[in-house]
């Protein structure tokens, strides 16, 4: 039989993982959280009866994981009131869902032992989580004991672990955010950019949909380098220009943070090979000089 599971935190992460673990096989005897009506529509989700939600800590004495899907600043409190309930036995695993911290965060866990398992996946909603955890990878970290039972319930959960150390995950957390988080930001202020676009307005976002997919599936495919299109690669340093005068004319809020990814990619470009030194000194240049040169100087430099 598989280890029976006890959630704690039934938000949108907390859900999918426990209703996917449910179908796994794996028991689930308690849905605990502040608020009751969340707690009752949570255990639904999941496949469970409102009999298994819950308000209090102590409901979570019966089960063998515990898993902590709550706010990273409330990962330390949430171990040391589990403590204090009095209802941690040696044998508890703990599991807290947190990309930043090490398992180790929960202190005063009374000897059980202590797992990070983090998904590489987004949530915007419980059922879009469910949807696409399966064949996610799920990052690990913690002691062995810990990490032998984080693999198999990320094959049971459908899959890949990474394990790593916990001085690697405030970089690893930062990176998953520059694809996931930022990537939506970017998306936002490229909406942004077209606010005066009229009628043609209304079909942004989704009209990028095939642009972002083609770049996604490049740059996997082929590796950045390689995957890299666009004005700063063939050292166009006149749409460059351009670029650089129209977003200083009307949205000059977003001026800096186009130079700072345009010169992250004029330096892929450069590891790339496919960019020549003198153009890159061009175009390093027109990205440094700080007020952005007219398309005409540009083109005359050419």
């Amino acid at each position: 039989m598989k280890p029976r599971v006890a959630l704690i935190g039934p938000g949108r992460l907390g859900q999918a993982l426990t209703a996917l673990l449910r179908r796994a096989g794996y028991p689930v005897v308690a849905v605990i959280g502040r608020d009751a009506a969340r707690n009752r529509a949570a255990a639904r989700f999941i496949g469970l009866p409102d009999e298994v939600a819950g308000t209090e800590l102590t409901a979570a004495a019966a089960a063998d994981i515990l898993l902590l899907c709550v706010a990273d600043d409330a990962l330390r409190p949430l171990a040391q009131a589990l403590h204090a309930s009095g209802i941690l036995r040696p044998t508890h695993l703990l599991i807290h869902c947190s990309g930043l911290h090490p398992a180790d965060i929960l202190t005063g866990s009374g000897g059980c032992a202590r797992l990070a398992l983090h998904p590489l996946q987004t949530f915007a909603t419980a059922e879009q989580g469910l949807a696409n955890l399966p064949g996610s990878f799920m990052s690990l970290q913690g002691e062995a004991t810990a990490l032998a039972a984080g693999e198999q319930l990320v094959r049971d959960l459908g899959g890949h672990h990474l394990i790593l150390s916990a001085e690697l995950k405030p970089l690893y957390h930062a990176a998953a955010c520059l694809v996931s988080n930022y990537v939506t930001s970017l998306i936002a202020c490229a909406c942004d950019l077209l606010a005066e676009a009229g009628p043609a307005r209304q079909h942004f976002p989704q009209a990028f949909a095939p642009l972002l997919h083609s770049a996604i599936a490049n740059s996997l495919a082929l590796g950045p380098e390689q995957a890299l299109t666009g004005p700063i690669v063939r050292g166009d340093a006149g749409t460059l220009a351009c670029h650089l005068q129209a977003i200083a004319a009307q949205h000059p809020a977003l001026l800096p943070l186009y130079r700072a990814l345009a010169d992250q990619t004029l330096e892929l470009a450069g590891r790339s090979g496919r960019l020549a030194e003198a153009d890159r000194q061009r175009l390093a240049a027109l990205l440094h000089n700080p007020a952005p040169a007219s398309p005409g100087s540009a083109l005359s430099e050419i």
